[in-house]
């Protein structure tokens, strides 16, 4: 159940880092969009290991800083400021592998400078309110999935198989009879 629970929050989170790049980098957005890599492709190590998984110590040590001081959302505003400041290199490449090898290997061999200029740039980031507001969204998005009736197609798949079920249900019927 605990597990259900963490795969339920992180798809709450892969969607709100979505929009986050949506809103602060529209054009990163659709380039990777086109591409079909969602954040959950390159975003899920660091959301489970708060980078720990691929970057530097000394940059990890910073974020867990930062994750004690300002609470969870600093995962949002690294991973923002981290694809953010390397956009012209990421809008280079134009293949799933090579972005998602880039955003895995290259991304974090940051240097201090980069390191430094990441740590600030989230320092005076906030996007508490966004997050807030993406999560309901998240939420509503998904009540009216499961609220949305079936496709024509779908009901008429159903009622071909009621048809069939009564006319099976109908011969079993017929052949008890025989049977008695």
């Amino acid at each position: 159940m605990q597990f259900l629970w963490h795969l339920f929050l992180h798809q709450i989170q892969m969607y709100q880092l979505s929009r986050l790049l949506h809103d602060y980098h529209r054009d990163l957005h659709s380039h990777l969009e086109q591409q079909e890599i969602g954040p959950s492709l390159y975003a899920t190590p660091w959301f489970l290991t708060l980078f720990a998984s691929h970057f530097p110590l000394g940059f990890v040590a910073r974020v867990f800083d930062m994750l004690f001081l300002q609470g969870s959302e600093v995962i949002f505003k690294v991973a923002l400021s981290l694809l953010g400041s390397h956009k012209p290199l990421i809008l280079q490449h134009d293949s799933l592998e090579s972005i998602v090898d880039f955003i895995k290997t290259t991304l974090p061999n940051l240097g201090l400078v980069q390191m430094e200029k990441t740590i600030n740039q989230v320092c005076e980031m906030d996007v508490s309110k966004q997050l807030q507001a993406y999560e309901v969204e998240y939420h509503v998005l998904q009540d009216e999935l499961l609220d949305t009736p079936p496709t024509l197609n779908q009901q008429q798949r159903a009622a071909q198989l009621e048809r069939t079920n009564q006319s099976l249900r109908q011969q079993n019927l017929d052949l008890l009879e025989e049977l008695q």
